[in-house]
């Protein structure tokens, strides 16, 4: 009897623990913009219970201002940010990964397998720029300009 009652506790515990194995990150993401002038901000992210990366924006942040960008659970750390200012002939902000976007609101997703499919879908491949949480539940991202808006805080 209590060999069948210990098979039975380490089956539970394995199928518990098997269970974890894919889990999501819960995260809140802000961008402060610590420049004076307002900017356009894009962001990829890997929803829990999706395979693809989505693409969203455009998020408008003033000048000095922060602004909470996306509060859902991710199935990665790592998220992708654009800036611009003006649209795409002043990326502020921008790096290496590829995902589409347009000029106007977007929110992407088979699109961003490659740039013939955003093209097909109206869309411009931009590069983003990797930016890795970590641990942390609350991420926020500043876009800095030497001595402006020294009157936020920094945390």
């Amino acid at each position: 009897m209590w060999k069948r009652r210990l098979e039975s506790f380490v089956l539970c515990t394995s199928l518990s623990l098997g269970s974890t194995a894919v889990h999501a990150f819960d995260r809140a993401i802000s961008f402060c913009n610590r420049t004076t002038s307002p900017v356009d901000v894009a962001i990829g992210v890997d929803f829990a219970g999706t395979s693809e990366t989505t693409s969203k924006g455009w998020y408008k942040v003033r000048g000095c201002t922060c602004r909470s960008i996306l509060h859902a659970d991710l199935r990665a750390t790592e998220i992708f940010f654009l800036a611009t200012r003006s649209g795409f002939d002043n990326v502020l902000q921008g790096g290496r990964a590829p995902l589409c976007v347009t000029e106007r609101g977007f929110s992407f997703q088979a699109q961003n397998a490659s740039a013939q499919s955003c093209r097909s879908a109206g869309g411009h491949w931009a590069t983003f720029k990797m930016y890795d949480t970590g641990t942390k539940t609350n991420y926020r991202l500043n876009l800095r300009s030497q001595g402006q808006c020294n009157l936020m805080d920094d945390t």
